[in-house]
């Protein structure tokens, strides 16, 4: 090995953005909870989603819950892992449930 090959390939491997874009509080907002939930889930969704719909996905990809978006709703779900879906035609968001 060339002698400061090791520290060039550190530095390059550091040089580039890594991860992903976290969320701002800024615009459009969807809070579960609980999560993890052994009970009803509360899905409380703040901002502008005119025209927007609620849905509940499991991990197949099949919709198990649909409705239009208010600023809260509580539903009961089977045990599983889902993604609760909000989205208009301008914007989407989506979180990870589990419910044991």
């Amino acid at each position: 090995m060339a002698e400061g090959w090791g520290d060039a390939f550190v530095q390059r491997f550091y040089s580039g953005v890594v991860g992903i874009n976290e969320a701002t509080k800024e615009g459009p907002e969807m809070v579960l909870f609980p999560n993890p939930a052994s009970g009803d889930v509360t899905v409380q969704i703040s901002g502008n989603w005119q025209g927007g719909e609620l849905v509940i996905e499991d991990m197949m990809g099949r919709a198990v819950y649909l409705e239009a978006i208010s600023s809260e709703t509580a539903f009961p779900l089977p045990t599983g892992a889902y993604l609760v879906i909000a989205q208009n035609a301008s914007q989407r968001s989506v979180r990870k449930l589990i419910k044991h």
